[in-house]
């Protein structure tokens, strides 16, 4: 599935795990267990619905760290 969306998209990139480049969309072939990140200025509105409905899309997880004293109870 990739390889025809790299057809459609031949800005996008791939990888083994996503990149942290904000500005492209990352989503995940889960059955090739890669990721294509697409250019987001590349997408419309549409796209980005199909395409979250067939893949994962991953984004960036932002990291909550609690303080210790918390952490510990």
């Amino acid at each position: 599935m990739i390889k025809k969306l790299l057809q459609l998209y031949p800005d996008a990139i791939t990888g083994l795990k996503p990149n942290t480049d904000p500005q492209y969309t990352w989503l995940k072939d889960e059955i090739e267990d890669s990721y294509i990140g697409i250019p987001k200025a590349k997408l419309t509105k549409d796209e980005i619905t199909l395409l979250t409905t067939l893949f994962p899309l991953k984004q960036r997880q932002k990291i909550v760290r609690a303080p210790l004293a918390c952490a510990l109870l």
